[in-house]
């Protein structure tokens, strides 16, 4: 039996009710492990406005948006039960074999990668982690805050997006700070994977 909503009643609602009874009501089966990761994380994103679930960053309603099961499929589609994953792109296995290399002591992760990058952008890698590259001292995880904003943390540029594009490096830099889940899912709201060339939407 699909769930409903709960009854509204004001700010004393449960954001996290509503959202669950949403995302399993749906009639597309959904992974339990997005399923949870929406209940936890994505309901505070939103606020009680007017007696309405408003998702703060859009101004759109939950009802619109994960209660809506045609806005799920085609903006998270990953969170399909029957959704099949590609395998790691050569992107995401160079952006995690760098941070095993720098975020600790990890020789051998450095030796292969060295041999898979080259010195040249080795270095360069090793510069963003602000430590010697044939040193035996773990380096600083990067940060993509250059503090100008204090909400840059709590609103990254999604580099898989059409109008903010990045760079490798700069998909590299969203993955070693938001890691690898985080990630996955911010390419697939604009229809990309890691790997992707060219943006979609």
């Amino acid at each position: 039996m699909a769930y409903e909503a709960p009854p509204r009643a004001g700010n004393f609602r449960e954001k996290h009710l509503e959202m669950e009874a949403y995302l399993r009501g749906h009639k597309t089966p959904l992974d339990e492990r997005w399923i949870q990761d929406a209940i936890k994380i994505r309901t505070k994103e939103y606020k009680f406005i007017s007696g309405e679930l408003i998702h703060t960053p859009t101004g759109e309603r939950m009802e619109d948006r994960e209660g809506n099961e045609a806005w799920v499929l085609k903006n998270c589609p990953h969170w399909r039960l029957d959704y099949v994953h590609e395998p790691a792109s050569d992107d995401k296995i160079e952006a995690e074999l760098v941070e095993q290399a720098f975020g600790g002591t990890n020789l051998t992760a450095r030796g292969k990668l060295l041999k898979k990058v080259g010195p040249e952008k080795f270095a360069q890698y090793a510069k963003l982690w602000s430590v010697d590259p044939y040193s035996t001292k773990a380096g600083t995880k990067p940060s993509t805050d250059d503090g100008t904003s204090a909400k840059k943390d709590t609103a990254p540029l999604n580099p898989w997006s059409a109008k903010t594009w990045g760079s490798l490096a700069e998909k590299g830099e969203y993955i070693k700070k938001h890691g690898i889940a985080a990630a996955t899912e911010a390419a697939a709201r604009y229809g990309c994977t890691l790997g992707s060339t060219k943006p979609v939407r």
